[in-house]
């Protein structure tokens, strides 16, 4: 053991932001983060949603994606007042500075300089923090698109590729937020009807026509000439959060046990995670299998949270098996459900069987304070999570808004 080495020794401890930030980053899978926010049809006496609310379906929340974060920066004064801050802050906007006293300052920014307006003079080689807004939607101002599948319009610049680890190789799609102008080759404008992922759909646009023999109208469906041209399109990039259910500590263990959880998330100190948001790994998937019933509603819902893709989809009759394909017969539409669009479908009762792939989610049930600092650092924060089912997702937790110029709704 070492001699001498005092509480108000010198040597510093290698526990760091460093270190947890390594966790993150050497464990942390992508995921797509939902935000829970409260529906305003919650009592504010009892607390309790209205069940027949058609915004929330009764559950007390509706869900949005993080459009911003925090970011701070600590920098040290040299005696002029003005100073430099990394260049990813530069379009961000400036919350609030102060020093390590608590003293506040009165500011200007200027890209990724900022110049401070003491009252008193500053102390040279002093440090003072600047604390930032962040927007966290990245922006495609042009693209063509090319590519269709499955029902759906893929964005091919909207994927990010995760190193391989252990053998292991995937990429995570980003989220489309909106979309504010859609036209084919031959200029035609379209709305979006739905966003999945880095998808969308849009549907023929009809119009009516003369008949140059009998002079009558009729309606005519135009055809979807590619490439589709986009405009401004806004999208949000999935996180690294880690996600943890072995070799836990015991406090954290604990947690997991107290709060009924299935696994610790640890995640950046600028992301405010916080109970009942919702994150859908996109790391990797499982296979399930499932036997349906076809409904009278206009879509049948698979008993998952989110339905990465669907791999095979068939019913038997007359003791033999007829296979439906996706993208033909069938597509896969907000997040677990099944919209038939063909003639070749089952009829209203009619059981058939899925095979699919599930990307896992979770729900956070109960954020972790965190209480302290190492040497003007902030650590990473914890959360105890929840592996989820069935019971929320018919009601569209994971389901995307949809936006785009002159169109307001939700798939």
């Amino acid at each position: 053991m070492g001699q001498g080495l005092g509480r108000n020794s010198p040597v510093k401890l290698t526990l760091g932001k460093d270190n947890y930030c390594a966790l993150i980053e050497r464990h942390g899978q992508w995921v797509r983060w939902r935000i829970a926010n409260k529906c305003s049809c919650v009592n504010k006496n009892s607390m309790q949603p209205d069940i027949h609310c058609k915004i929330c379906k009764g559950r007390g929340y509706t869900y949005t994606f993080q459009k911003s974060q925090i970011g701070f920066s600590t920098a040290m004064n040299d005696g002029s007042n003005i100073f430099e801050v990394e260049e990813r802050f530069k379009d961000s906007d400036l919350i609030e500075v102060y020093d390590l006293t608590g003293e506040r300052y009165d500011a200007e920014k200027l890209g990724n300089y900022i110049k401070i307006f003491p009252t008193k003079p500053i102390t040279k080689g002093s440090y003072v923090t600047f604390v930032f807004r962040q927007s966290i939607i990245k922006v495609l101002d042009k693209i063509q698109v090319n590519t269709f599948k499955n029902g759906y319009y893929e964005i091919p610049n909207l994927v990010n590729l995760q190193p391989t680890v252990d053998g292991v190789y995937y990429n995570a799609k980003s989220d489309i937020v909106s979309i504010e102008k859609i036209t084919d080759a031959n200029g035609v404008s379209y709305q979006p009807l739905e966003f999945r992922l880095n998808m969308f759909r849009i549907e023929n646009q009809k119009q009516i026509v003369t008949d140059p023999v009998t002079g009558n109208e009729k309606e005519e469906i135009l055809p979807i000439e590619l490439p589709l041209t986009l405009e401004k399109v806004e999208f949000i990039q999935p996180f690294i959060f880690a996600l943890l259910n072995q070799n836990l500590s015991k406090s954290d263990l604990q947690q997991v046990i107290d709060y009924q959880g299935d696994a610790i998330l640890t995640y950046p100190y600028e992301c405010d995670v916080s109970n009942d948001d919702i994150l859908t790994v996109l790391a990797g998937s499982y296979t399930n299998k499932e036997v349906l019933v076809r409904q009278d509603y206009e879509t049948d819902t698979i008993g998952v949270f989110f339905v990465s893709d669907i791999i095979s989809c068939s019913m038997i009759v007359n003791d033999k098996e007829v296979f439906f394909t996706e993208g033909k017969d069938f597509i896969l539409t907000g997040t677990n459900k099944i919209k038939w669009i063909g003639e070749n479908s089952p009829s209203e009762g009619d059981v058939y069987s899925i095979i699919y792939r599930v990307l896992p989610t979770y729900k956070v049930v109960k954020d972790i304070p965190q209480i302290r600092t190492s040497e003007n650092q902030r650590f990473p924060k914890k959360a105890v999570v929840k592996l989820q089912t069935t019971y929320s997702e018919s009601v569209g937790i994971n389901r995307q808004e949809i936006y785009s110029k002159g169109f307001d709704g939700a798939m």
